[in-house]
Formats: structure tokens, sequence, C-alpha cells
């Protein structure tokens, strides 16, 4: 895969400003390296994902491992149907249903964010909007970029840092993929570059499943 894929993700990143060609000296250096870093992130995925379907293929018990962890965890809890399916997709071996599991786990991943959220007592579900109040209004982008929340969620530094580089906007950080807005716009169409950010949402997913398994013990 080669770096000038990443940079054309998605076909409208220069669009929206994603990628500042007016960058220089050490911002410039900064914006390339995380470039890189997701390069690598995305080659490691791909192999991964491979080598799961691999194992798959041999022992189908490792889907029900997979599906019961997604099942347990709590932070899932509020979208634990759609998030199985989505689960079920991605390990469907099946391209195309590869591509759409994350048309569908990325907007009820984002309502999970915004129910935790107002779980510890924040506020992720009620913005006023023309005159009215209407739930689970906050996205993605907004939810990401707030170290605070994001930290009394139980998220690290280096899983922050992964989640505001996906998701983030033009306007929060100079090297964010906007995969919500992208997803939410059909800004992504059927390639290898897209497949490959798919297969890198589960492990995303799955990441997020063992860690608040753990937690609910």
């Amino acid at each position: 895969m080669e770096i000038t894929d990443i940079l054309g993700f998605g076909n409208t990143w220069f669009k929206l400003n994603v990628i500042d060609k007016q960058l220089t000296g050490i911002e410039a250096k900064k914006q390339q390296l995380i470039f890189c870093y997701f390069e690598n992130l995305l080659n490691f995925s791909n192999i991964l994902f491979n080598a799961l379907e691999n194992e798959i293929k041999q022992n189908e018990q490792i889907k029900s491992v997979i599906l019961s962890c997604t099942a347990q965890n709590s932070f899932f809890e509020h979208r634990k149907e759609e998030t199985l399916i989505a689960t079920k997709m991605f390990i469907s071996n099946q391209p195309d249903l590869i591509y759409a599991a994350m048309f569908l786990f990325v907007p009820h991943l984002e309502f999970c964010f915004q129910r935790n959220i107002d779980n510890i007592g924040l506020v992720a579900s009620t913005t006023k909007r023309n005159g009215e109040f209407s739930r689970h209004s906050r996205y993605m982008t907004d939810i990401v970029n707030n170290w605070d929340e994001m930290s009394q969620l139980g998220f690290e530094n280096y899983e922050i840092c992964l989640l505001k580089t996906l998701f983030s906007e033009p306007s929060e950080i100079k090297a964010g993929f906007n995969l919500r807005n992208d997803l939410m716009h059909g800004a992504i169409p059927l390639n290898n570059i897209n497949l490959s950010f798919s297969k890198l949402l589960f492990f995303v997913s799955l990441h997020i499943s063992r860690k608040f398994l753990l937690e609910a013990k």
C-alpha cells in the first residue's frame, strides 16, 4: 500500500482541507508521521484480519468467542443487537459485507458514546437546536475531541489519539480522517483502501469490547 493511497482516502480530503498543503516545518512533519503511522496500522490490520479469517475457516468457534465478547461488554449495551449484526458482517469473509459493516457500526458507536457520557453525568444527548431539545445530537467528531470526557469514560491517551485521528473534522485536527462524516455523506466508495479502514474499525470494535468486558468483571 502506497502512502499516496491514504492521501487520497475518501476522495474528499483536499476539498475538506484535511490535507493542508501549506503546512511547513515541524507541522508538516507531524502530519506526515501520522499518515505513515496509519499506513502501517492499515497494513497490520489487513495482515491480522486475513490471519483471523484463516483461523475462523479452521475453527468456527472463534466467531462465537468474538460475538460473545461483543455481547457481554458494557460499552455497547445501548446498541447491542446492532453492534452484533455489524460484528457478524465484519467476520463474514465477504468483502462487500465487511465494507458495509462500517456504515452500520459507526453510527451506533457514536450513539454508545453519547449514552455512556450521559451515564457518567455529563451532557451528550441534549443539545438545543432551533429552540427545541433534540436527543443524542452531539457527533462523534465533537466527542472524541473532548479529552476530559474521553478520559472519564476510561479511555487512555493512545486510544483517544487513535479515535481523534479516525473521526476528527479538519477544523479540529489537520490529519483527521473525518470517517464519521464521510460515512454519513456517502463519500466512501468500495475500494481496497476503504475496505482496509473497515477492517481497522473491526479491531477498534474488538478492542473496546475487550476493554469494557474486563472492566465489567
